[in-house]
């Protein structure tokens, strides 16, 4: 799926693991009791993410209740964000629990903490 950011440029879906991998190894992180963000910079004009979602948080339904939680609020946030990035947003057990008030300042929270920080490396 994609969508447009502000800017006009696309903000699609991040599939392949081996990328998926290298951003969780090589990029910087945030995290709070709900989720994880990660992020890293690309050499496209575009804005890549995936939501993921490990076997540590539950079976199948659990895991794709915490990935519908996340995507459109990862989304909302992705828009903001300078292009060429890629982003993976994680879940955490405590997801599952969460109100949906709680999630959305938990992942606004994230996006402001990871553009702050790679605003000051940049």
């Amino acid at each position: 799926m994609e969508v447009r950011s502000i800017t006009g440029l696309s903000i699609i879906h991040l599939k392949d693991p081996r990328v998926i991998q290298k951003v969780k190894q090589e990029g910087e992180s945030v995290a709070n009791s709900l989720a994880i963000l990660v992020m890293k910079p690309n050499d496209f004009q575009i804005i890549r993410y995936a939501v993921i979602a490990s076997r540590t948080v539950g079976g199948a339904v659990q895991r794709n209740r915490c990935r519908r939680r996340l995507r459109p609020r990862a989304i909302e946030n992705l828009k903001r964000l300078e292009v060429g990035m890629d982003c993976i947003l994680i879940a955490r057990k405590k997801l599952l629990y969460a109100e949906p008030r709680e999630v959305d300042i938990a992942v606004k929270d994230l996006f402001n903490r990871i553009s702050n920080r790679t605003s000051k490396n940049g």
